[in-house]
């Protein structure tokens, strides 16, 4: 094997190999923040739809008063352009998150977010097997 074709082999197995890690990281942080989404618990549905990603910088928090929010899609514009070594944020500016989070609600006494981390391992594994087994996210 010559020195070039080597060299190009490795650029496209590096170029392959990253591709791979953004799809899987891109798809990991929908499936995380989609679990903190449908976990939130529902009685208007305002804390619910106040869940805003970004990438790299603070979340901005764009609804208007009365206007219907779609997080996971929100959330999905945003992955789209994630890249690895991102940081991707999630945020949500409701006054009565925190009490939420913290056990104010029977529909989610153990909280949203708390329950998503400690189930990140589980998330990923999921990610993975469906990113292998349908060859994207």
């Amino acid at each position: 094997m010559s020195g070039s074709k080597f060299g190009r082999d490795m650029s496209d197995w590096v170029k392959r190999a990253k591709q791979k890690s953004e799809r899987f990281y891109r798809a990991f942080c929908q499936d995380l923040n989609n679990e903190i989404i449908t976990t939130t618990p529902i009685d208007t549905g305002f804390a619910r739809n106040h869940w805003f990603t970004s990438i790299n910088t603070p979340v901005a928090f764009n609804l208007e008063k009365g206007q219907r929010a779609n997080p996971e899609a929100q959330t999905a514009q945003t992955v789209a352009n994630l890249k690895v070594g991102d940081k991707f944020i999630s945020g949500n500016n409701v006054a009565y998150i925190l009490p939420l989070e913290y056990g104010h609600s029977q529909q989610a006494p153990n909280g949203m977010v708390r329950i998503a981390i400690a189930k990140a391992d589980q998330i990923a594994q999921a990610t993975l097997m469906r990113i292998n087994a349908n060859g994207n996210a």
